[in-house]
């Protein structure tokens, strides 16, 4: 008898906390996004290796690529203030990525993501150029998500397709 209560005390443990060790393993197994100056990249958090998902690749296959690292989009829309024509909008949490008839043209985030050099929102202008001793201070660029690196400590930080410019 005691066999038999001991199984089931064991099978109710496993069915209790097996969910949250499936969900640990999954977050463990998915790939980090990584912010890149030419689209956004997915690095595999055991070897190391990155993919890129350049600007101009199709919506359907960007969000699929982001929905590796980001399970599924969490809203989307259409933005049609853009000087440059409406752009479609679809939403991973706190980052957004943009579409001009149907290809990846842009990202926006908030907070949490960085690129493989240790760029990131919010960074001052001395820690940027620390991080990226080669970036290019002087050319201002089009069409590109802006983040506020640090009012008080300098200049805005644009990511654009070839190029991280400060302005």
């Amino acid at each position: 008898m005691n066999i038999k209560l001991m199984t089931g005390i064991a099978a109710a443990v496993l069915t209790t906390v097996a969910p949250g060790i499936a969900a640990a393993q999954d977050a463990h197994d998915r790939p980090a996004l990584q912010l890149a100056s030419n689209g956004l990249e997915l690095r595999d958090v055991e070897s190391g290796e990155t993919d890129l998902i350049g600007f101009g690749t199709g919506q359907d296959d960007t969000v699929q690529f982001l929905g590796r690292a980001l399970n599924e989009p969490s809203g989307s829309g259409m933005s049609e203030e853009c000087g440059a024509g409406p752009l479609g909008t679809v939403d991973f949490g706190d980052l957004r990525a943009y579409f001009k008839a149907g290809e990846f043209v842009g990202w926006e985030t908030t907070s949490g993501f960085h690129s493989k050099q240790g760029i990131h929102v919010g960074m001052t202008s001395d820690a940027l150029m620390a991080a990226n001793e080669t970036a290019n201070v002087a050319t201002p660029v089009a069409n590109v998500a802006t983040a506020d690196v640090s009012e008080s400590a300098g200049p805005a930080l644009n990511l654009a397709p070839d190029e991280l410019t400060l302005v």
